[in-house]
């Protein structure tokens, strides 16, 4: 990027964009790389600061539930995990839910078919009729419908898949799970290690993508690495932070920060891929130089949102400032 060619293609981008690609046109690769990285921390450490509220309010496990719900819901289906925690972790008492939380959750989502109804693979008619007679014998009353966005929604990205994913995390960690994965990763963490924790498996729904789907012929994958990745970054990282500042461990505080700069970069999406196009001439090339791990893919969102969003988007009243933004 230093090049003269590079400088000169990168100022004529810059002269028809905002302030902040004349920034970047200024800065040198390892300049920006550490930019985006620590604009990634000081997203995470604000996440780590509304969970500690959270803990504070519900309680670590529930704490932790809440963000582990909203996050596996992705960005269009985030408020409607978000009610169904309420529905769900709110609603039933503690070792209710934590005998039944399957069919709890599936039951309260209003996407289990009534009594198998409807279903013509004799495993999953089976499968549906068992959680709708476990759940029909614990409800307090008729489930409200949630509203869940199918549209434009990738069928193995559909909500039931999502919610399986959530249920099967649940099986692998318990319904109290904070302490264990404190414990766990705390203090001898590693990227891969981190990654694996949501790389949760379940052989009946990595072969549907709903009740009524015919089984699939090849397997896939509820949660892909990079998926998780971004799983590490919005949920477990924020969660441990926030339970070592709780727990009055600075130094392990700080650890369990910094391994956000070791993790694999995480899957991409719509929003980055327009923020790069708009900051950078060529994206692609930014994409690979600049997003080298999970710290970095979080600061080109906090960024965008303390000085994109807050703009509208409007390049010309772009307000951006390097030493302002990871403050």
């Amino acid at each position: 990027m230093s090049a003269d060619s590079e400088n000169c293609e990168y100022c004529n981008f810059a002269a028809a964009r905002g302030r902040c690609s004349g920034e970047f046109a200024s800065m040198t690769a390892d300049e920006i790389l550490y930019l985006f990285q620590d604009a990634g921390l000081q997203r995470i450490r604000e996440r780590a600061d509304r969970l500690l509220s959270d803990m504070i309010r519900l309680g670590e496990d529930k704490a932790f539930l809440r963000r582990l719900f909203e996050a596996f819901g992705g960005k269009r289906n985030k408020d409607s995990f978000s009610t169904l925690f309420e529905k769900t972790v709110l609603k039933y008492p503690d070792t209710v839910f934590q005998d039944h939380f399957e069919a709890l959750i599936w039951g309260e989502s209003g996407l289990l078919p009534f009594d198998g109804t409807g279903i013509s693979d004799p495993d999953s008619f089976e499968k549906a009729k068992a959680l709708w007679k476990e759940w029909s014998m614990i409800r307090p009353d008729a489930a409200k419908q949630i509203g869940w966005h199918k549209s434009a929604v990738f069928p193995f990205g559909s909500p039931e898949r999502k919610i399986a994913a959530l249920c099967a995390f649940l099986k692998k960690y318990g319904t109290n799970p904070s302490q264990i994965l404190y414990d766990e990763f705390s203090e001898s963490s590693t990227p891969e290690k981190m990654v694996n924790i949501f790389r949760v498996s379940d052989p009946f729904w990595e072969q549907r993508t709903g009740f009524a789907s015919s089984p699939m012929l090849k397997k896939a994958v509820l949660i892909s690495r990079k998926r998780a990745s971004v799983l590490v970054c919005d949920v477990l990282i924020p969660h441990l932070a926030a339970c070592a500042k709780l727990q009055k461990k600075p130094e392990a505080e700080k650890k369990i920060f910094s391994s956000a700069v070791l993790l694999p970069s995480p899957c991409s999406n719509s929003l980055i891929t327009r923020t790069l196009q708009k900051w950078f001439p060529d994206p692609e090339k930014a994409e690979k130089e600049f997003l080298k791990n999970g710290a970095a893919m979080q600061g080109v969102l906090h960024l965008y949102n303390i000085h994109c969003r807050k703009c509208n988007e409007n390049c010309a009243e772009c307000t951006f400032s390097p030493a302002a933004s990871t403050e």
